[in-house]
């Protein structure tokens, strides 16, 4: 499961933060409303609930891997 690190409160939106399975690192994902996460954290797909949002940084939501590591593990060339 990945485990949310913690809600940092901005404005109107706050930058939700999740840790990566593959090397602990703590991923920022700014500019969501409390809505979103709380989507989210009922089940909505990730696609649904963050649409804004790179879709390498909602794969972190889904699988826990980083960019980084998605490219050590996979290459980066899509064929």
């Amino acid at each position: 499961m990945i485990r949310t690190k913690g809600v940092k409160t901005t404005q109107k939106t706050i930058t939700f933060q999740v840790s990566t399975r593959c090397c602990n690192q703590i991923i920022d994902i700014p500019n969501v409303t409390k809505e979103q996460v709380q989507l989210y954290k009922k089940g909505a797909h990730v696609q649904v609930a963050f649409p804004h949002v790179k879709a390498s940084v909602r794969e972190v939501l889904i699988s826990g891997t980083c960019e980084d590591c998605w490219n050590k593990l996979f290459g980066t060339d899509c064929e």
